[in-house]
Formats: structure tokens, sequence, C-alpha cells
């Protein structure tokens, strides 16, 4: 290639971004000779610094808050509460829920049952109401939660590796502690219940079958 040639060569087919917001450099189509190109300062403002994350310390979204790891194990190990954080985490999240649950049915009770009689006594209703719902549901998912974290902790220790069958022997074991007293058939029923949503619930959480953001949660 002759000098001319050199000269002449246009460089835009391969410095062209097109409307590439995260390109910083322009060069020029009119160099002659050994000229440098240009670089341009004036679109740093165009970057996205969740294009180049973590090194900025900002996290893309779907990629979560939490550190990146190589093998399964380091990041189970990382996940895994210890038993009595399990134990108060789980406890205290089923029994806010259940009063939250239970309040939400007592309001919609006391609303049914105080229709056509004055306001003082709608809301007297609706307190009592959610009052005695929200308590009794809040109380039982909180033991119920309390003695499926405890034999889950249990069969996991003894029974090492944390497989689908620590969660629903923890939860078989809870429905049938839980109801021992009522008979048979309603021990069963929770026992089943228990077993089921610990191995669709938790089990499959933590695995990561319904998504990284609740894997990190529980």
């Amino acid at each position: 290639m002759t000098s001319n040639q050199q000269d002449n060569f246009d460089t835009s087919s391969i410095f062209d971004t097109g409307n590439d917001p995260f390109s910083t450099t322009e060069y020029s189509n009119e160099q002659s000779g050994n000229e440098s190109p240009t670089l341009d300062f004036g679109h740093l403002d165009r970057i996205n610094p969740l294009t180049i994350a973590p090194a900025l310390g900002v996290y893309a979204p779907g990629y979560g808050n939490s550190p990146e790891y190589l093998f399964a194990e380091d990041y189970t190990d990382y996940r895994k509460k210890s038993w009595g954080e399990q134990l108060m985490y789980w406890t205290g999240v089923s029994y806010l829920s259940g009063a939250v649950t239970g309040g939400s049915y007592g309001c919609i009770e006391g609303l049914r049952t105080s229709s056509g009689k004055s306001w003082k006594l709608r809301v007297n209703a609706i307190l009592n109401a959610s009052g005695r719902r929200g308590a009794a549901l809040a109380n039982a998912c909180g033991i119920l939660a309390l003695m499926f974290s405890g034999f889950e902790s249990i069969y996991d220790h003894y029974l090492g590796d944390d497989t689908v069958y620590n969660y629903a022997l923890a939860g078989i074991s809870a429905g049938l502690v839980y109801k021992s007293t009522a008979g048979l058939k309603p021990a069963s029923i929770y026992s089943a219940s228990l077993g089921l949503a610990g191995v669709l619930g938790i089990y499959a959480a933590r695995q990561g079958m319904y998504g990284r953001r609740l894997q990190t949660l529980v």
C-alpha cells in the first residue's frame, strides 16, 4: 500500500459506533499523515455505570446484591443460616405473616357480620375479629415454624447433606407433634401439608427454582 493510499484510507467503517451511547471515542475521517486520532470527552455522561459493574461497586439489575461464587457449595455455605438464626428468622417471619393474614381476614369478617349497624359498633366488631383471628393464626404459624426449623436443623445435622428428605421429614415431624393430641386424621393432614410446604416451598426456593432473589432471601 502506497503513502497516498494510506492517507485516503477510510476508517469510518471500523470505528463507526452509530448510536452506541457507551462510546466515548470519535475518530476524524480527515486525518492526514501520522496525526493521531482525537478523543472526545464531551459525552462521558452517556456511559452507563451498570455496564462495568461491579468494578465501580454498582450491581446491575438481575444479578442481585450478593457476591458471586464459582462453585455451588461455596454459595450454599455462604447462604446457609445457623440453626439459631434459622429458628429466629422463620419464627419471626411466620408469626408476622400469620398476624397480617389473620388480621386481614378478621377485618373482612368484622365488616360482614356488622353490616347495617352503627359505625361505632362496626369498628368494635372489626377490632375484635381482627385481634382474635390475627392472634390465633400468628401463634399457630409461629409454633409451626419453630418446630419445622428445629426438626430441619436436627435432620440436617444427623443426616448430613442439605437434601429434599430433610425438609420433608421436618414438615412431617412438625405436623405430627403439633396435632398429636387431636387424633390421627388431623395429624396426618398437617404432616402432609407441612411436608409439601417444606419441599415445594423452602427447599425449592433454596435451590433457586423460583429465582435468585428469593433464593438469597430464604
